[in-house]
């Protein structure tokens, strides 16, 4: 099984005395293979691409990451249409931009879904879900080469747009 999901989201507003943007683009990839004669449970990687910028006058902080780690993905009916999935990604690098500082990161993620989807064609299907996305951040390493260790997080419960391939 082959499913991708994708969400993007903006928002500004220069109507008061702070004006304000705000971007947001999570992709999903998820590769598994089945662990049973129904293929109802699948197991694999997923790759997250995940960035966000938040700008509010003269400051923009952003962050980028990519996250890849095991997942696995349950249908809870015979047609495979309604479906729960989680992952944990441990390897979590990007970088980031807060108040003009750039640095890279490291840290590790955890991501869920609920959704559903609908038999487009033979192999196949379109659906939507809600997610919860969480990364932590527990290392960052600034221009000067200066490693420190840090603690902090993003979180985000996002609907996303899936496209599944699936081969039997």
């Amino acid at each position: 099984m082959f499913n991708v999901s994708t969400f993007y989201f903006t928002d500004s507003d220069n109507a008061g005395t702070t004006n304000f943007s705000y971007t947001r683009m999570n992709n999903n990839i998820f590769l598994g293979a089945s662990m049973g004669k129904k293929e109802q449970f699948f197991f694999g990687v997923s790759y997250m691409m995940i960035t966000r910028s938040n700008s509010n006058g003269s400051d923009t902080d952003e962050v980028s990451t990519t996250e890849i780690g095991p997942t696995f993905l349950y249908y809870f009916n015979k047609d495979r249409n309604w479906y729960v999935s989680g992952g944990w990604l441990p390897f979590a690098k990007g970088d980031r931009t807060l108040t003009g500082v750039s640095e890279d990161i490291d840290g590790s993620g955890l991501h869920g879904a609920f959704g559903y989807q609908v038999k487009f064609s033979k192999h196949f299907y379109l659906g939507a879900s809600i997610n919860y996305h969480s990364t932590s951040i527990t290392e960052s390493i600034d221009s000067a080469n200066t490693k420190s260790d840090v603690s902090n997080s993003y979180s985000t419960i996002m609907p996303m747009f899936d496209l599944s391939i699936r081969f039997k």
